[in-house]
């Protein structure tokens, strides 16, 4: 946003001041009113801050939801994504950029998208102390209230102790990440009954594939300190007895790998301890328990049946299904075998 030809670009509300870095423009434009909407791209922030520095809505898509074509040699790290003056404009936008593209080998299926109709439920908020560069306001303690006004929950994607302690202290119930937790944010997750979702693979996934994705020697290097920092996460959470999802983050063409979340945790957790994250726990984190993760009357039937047993071999899980005959969801099977 600060061109040699044109200078710098500058803030509509206060024309002393920038508006936000990459995709300023964008943002800036739309919060004059020269645009009713516009198209950002956001590896580290480019869409959310000149969004936040303009007064507009910016928001940072699922990677995969909006084609990527032509690919910029820095993908799979950078999303497009639309900016408008209000929610409703923005997911009205976002909703015309969605879809399938059979040029982009990223690209997401077809899922459906009803942005005024979907609820708020398991609604993410991202927790940072600083932002890098400011001290943090008291905005997540009122997404809090909203969700619970609504019945519903926060999750919050946050790393740093600090960032949980400030998180849970807050009211968000669910961690996403936390690979960087101590012992104190850990116990506080537990004395509120605070859930972790760790996703283990994804940081694996990222540092065999660098070359392939792009990824400079500071993206490794902060890469590495989030894997050594993991398994660690599951054994002080397991301390302090903080209940555990399963997750796995990967997106494209990454989610072939999504089942080797359970070898990576094997190597601190039991089998059944694992199995048990990603059934029963999973179901209390979503709020669905005895409909989720389990085998009684009233539950949805959900079920996998597994050539052996994965209490003693969780390699049962891999090979996307090679081991696993049957697959049934909501009582009708989308694979079967056996018969």
């Amino acid at each position: 946003s600060d061109s040699p030809l044109t200078g710098l670009t500058r803030n509509p509300w206060h024309l002393e001041r920038q508006a936000g870095g990459s995709s300023g423009g964008a943002a800036s434009s739309v919060a004059a009113g020269i645009g009713a909407a516009a198209v950002g791209s956001d590896g580290a922030g480019s869409i959310r801050i000149p969004a936040s520095f303009c007064g507009v809505v910016g928001l940072k898509p699922t990677f995969g939801r909006v084609s990527m074509h032509p690919m910029a040699g820095n993908a799979p790290f950078i999303h497009f994504g639309p900016m408008a003056r209000s929610v409703g404009d923005t997911a009205r936008l976002f909703a015309a950029m969605t879809g399938p593209d059979p040029r982009d080998p990223f690209a997401l299926p077809d899922l459906p998208h009803e942005p005024f109709e979907g609820g708020v439920a398991g609604l993410k908020v991202a927790v940072s102390t600083t932002l890098g560069f400011a001290r943090a306001r008291p905005d997540v303690a009122a997404a809090v209230e909203e969700a619970d006004a609504f019945g519903k929950y926060t999750q919050a994607h946050a790393y740093t102790p600090v960032a949980i302690q400030r998180a849970i202290g807050q009211g968000v119930r669910t961690i996403e990440h936390g690979n960087l937790i101590d012992a104190a944010s850990a116990k506080l997750m537990a004395k509120k009954g605070a859930y972790l979702v760790a996703n283990l693979v994804a940081y694996y996934a990222m540092k065999e594939r660098a070359k392939e994705f792009g990824m400079g020697k500071d993206m490794l290097e902060k890469n590495d300190m989030v894997i050594d920092g993991g398994l660690r996460s599951l054994e002080i959470c397991k301390r302090a007895g903080v209940k555990v999802g399963y997750g796995s983050d990967l997106l494209g063409q990454l989610m072939v790998d999504q089942s080797r979340e359970f070898l990576l945790r094997s190597e601190v957790l039991s089998p059944i301890e694992i199995i048990r994250q990603a059934t029963l726990v999973g179901a209390e984190v979503v709020r669905m328990e005895g409909k989720l993760g389990c085998l009684e009357p009233g539950a949805f039937a959900d079920l996998l049946v597994v050539d052996g047993n994965p209490v003693k071999d969780l390699g049962l899980f891999q090979g996307q299904g090679a081991h696993i005959p049957a697959i049934m969801k909501g009582g009708r099977f989308f694979k079967n075998a056996m018969a």
